[in-house]
């Protein structure tokens, strides 16, 4: 089992709804660790719930969980949603400044299986800036947001492999 960490370096396991890159970008404004942090500025997006995806989703070994650390330094009410497998799993509405980060739990108990992950967020009258750094999902097989083949082990003594291409396949 793999952990998948994501430092938000840069979005290039992510895509954005519409392929606007607001409300999501990486700056060092959000940068709990490394150089950069995602930046969640949903103020474009007044009463629009724009999301931000997992390439390739991930794949749970069996009881993973999401962690997100969060940090909303000034302004009013902002909402950031989880779906996991297009179900909400978690509402984080902060009405407060949190000056440092935090780190939230968005989901646990996540079944065996493959999974999308998708973040919404919400600006409705008085939204403002979130900063979101260092996700980690356990317990995957992949760990990376692209999904991967898993090939076993041949034992190639004696063993020809070709391509046939009549029948669209390899043979062995």
């Amino acid at each position: 089992m793999a952990t998948f960490n994501e430092s938000f370096e840069d979005l290039s396991l992510w895509t954005r709804e519409s392929g606007s890159d607001r409300p999501y970008t990486v700056g060092a404004l959000g940068a709990r660790t490394g150089t950069n942090g995602l930046i969640i500025d949903p103020s474009n997006v007044f009463n629009q719930e724009k999301a931000l995806i997992l390439t390739g989703g991930f794949t749970s070994s069996g009881d993973s969980s999401i962690t997100i650390w969060l940090k909303k330094p000034f302004g009013e009410f902002g909402t950031l949603k989880t779906y996991i497998d297009d179900v909400l799993v978690s509402t984080i509405s902060y009405t407060s400044i949190l000056t440092s980060f935090k780190q939230f739990t968005l989901a646990s108990n996540i079944p065996a299986g493959n999974h999308t992950l998708k973040f919404t967020c919400v600006y409705d009258s008085d939204g403002d800036t979130f900063y979101a750094d260092d996700l980690q999902i356990t317990n995957v097989l992949e760990s990376t947001g692209t999904t991967q083949f898993i090939v076993p082990q041949l034992n190639t003594n004696n063993l020809s492999i070709g391509y046939d291409p009549l029948n669209g396949g390899i043979i062995v």
